[in-house]
C-alpha cells in the first residue's frame, strides 16, 4: 500500500488560516480531485469541518479524531493514524492520501511513500496551520511543473513530487 501525502503550501509551509486555505487556486483544486478521487483520503477533524462536514463525492474519508467517536455511512473515525493505516491495509488499499491538517500530516509523516505538493509561491505572515518541513536527506524531488499567476490564480505556483529516499 502506497501512503502518499498531497497538500498545498506556501513558501514558508502555511497550509491554513482560520479553519481554510489562504487562496483560491482552480487548477489546484482540479489536480486535487482527479489525483484524490475513488481513493480513501485520512484527515483530522479539523480538516473534516473545514468540508463542511460533509464528504467530498466518489472518495471514502477516514477522520483522526478522539473527540468524534462514531462512524457514519458518509466517514469513518479511527483514534490513531496507526488504527487508520491498519484498516486500510485490511482493506487492501493500493493507495491512500493524507490530506490534512498540519498535525496529522506530522504524525503520519514516518508513514508516508511520497508527497504531492503544490507549493504556493508566496509568504503567508499570519499562517496558523502549517506543513512539516521536507528533509532534504531523506526525500528527493522528482518533478515540478510551473503555474504563472493569471486572472484565475493569485498566485503562481509549482507541482512537486517527492519520493521518500531509500
Amino acid at each position: 500500500m502506497k501512503v502518499v501525502a498531497i497538500v498545498a503550501a506556501s513558501e514558508n509551509n502555511v497550509i491554513g488560516i482560520n479553519n481554510d486555505m489562504p487562496w483560491r487556486l482552480p487548477d489546484d483544486f482540479k489536480f486535487f480531485k482527479k489525483t484524490t478521487m475513488g481513493h480513501p483520503m485520512i484527515m483530522g477533524r479539523t480538516t473534516w469541518h473545514s468540508l463542511g462536514g460533509k464528504p467530498l463525492p466518489g472518495r471514502a474519508h477516514w477522520i483522526i479524531s478522539k473527540s468524534i467517536t462514531s462512524s457514519t455511512a458518509d466517514f469513518q473515525v479511527f483514534s490513531s493514524p496507526a488504527l487508520a493505516l491498519e484498516y486500510a491495509k485490511n482493506q487492501e488499499q493500493d493507495l491512500v492520501f493524507i490530506i490534512g491538517g498540519g498535525s496529522i500530516y506530522e504524525q503520519m509523516l514516518p508513514f508516508t511513500d511520497e508527497i504531492l505538493m503544490t507549493r504556493i509561491h508566496t509568504q503567508i505572515q499570519d499562517g496558523q496551520v502549517f506543513f512539516p518541513e521536507i528533509r532534504k536527506g531523506g526525500w528527493k524531488k522528482m518533478t515540478a511543473s510551473h503555474h504563472e499567476k493569471d486572472d484565475k490564480h493569485p498566485y503562481s505556483f509549482t507541482f512537486e513530487r517527492w519520493v521518500r529516499e531509500k
